[in-house]
């Protein structure tokens, strides 16, 4: 399963992967761009003491090619992109867009940005 996080809302996208990471039950697995990433089709299944893994990759949608995107989006594994923004216009973007489980999470505004900072707040506590 492929999940895209899109924004610049840094604190709901965090917020996000971790109530999915207690839904799920499982530990998470972070990537960045700085990081030896790991081929997409090798991942998956559980690991030496039988627990399953949530793969975060941080930014790194780019490194990727479409072919392995579309592989990866047909496992068992559950993988996550974080990432700050994405060209539309582009056809693997379009495709990936089409293949993921996509939540966007935009940066506040100007009226909405009270009511963010209550809620984040509230999480916090």
């Amino acid at each position: 399963m492929l999940t895209v996080l899109l924004g610049e809302d840094v604190f709901a996208k965090n917020q996000y992967l971790q109530d999915l990471v207690k839904q799920l039950g499982q530990e998470t697995k972070k990537y960045s761009v700085n990081d030896e990433l790991p081929k997409l089709t090798g991942l998956g299944g559980n690991d030496l003491f039988g627990a399953s893994n949530i793969y975060v990759f941080d930014n790194c949608l780019k490194q990727y090619e479409l072919p392995e995107l579309e592989v990866a989006s047909q496992s068992n594994a559950q993988i996550v992109f974080i990432e700050d923004s994405l060209d539309k216009r582009l056809i693997k973007t379009k495709k990936v867009l089409e293949i993921s489980t996509t939540k966007e999470f935009p940066a506040p505004d100007l009226n909405s940005a009270p009511k963010w900072i209550i809620d984040h707040v509230k999480n916090l506590e």
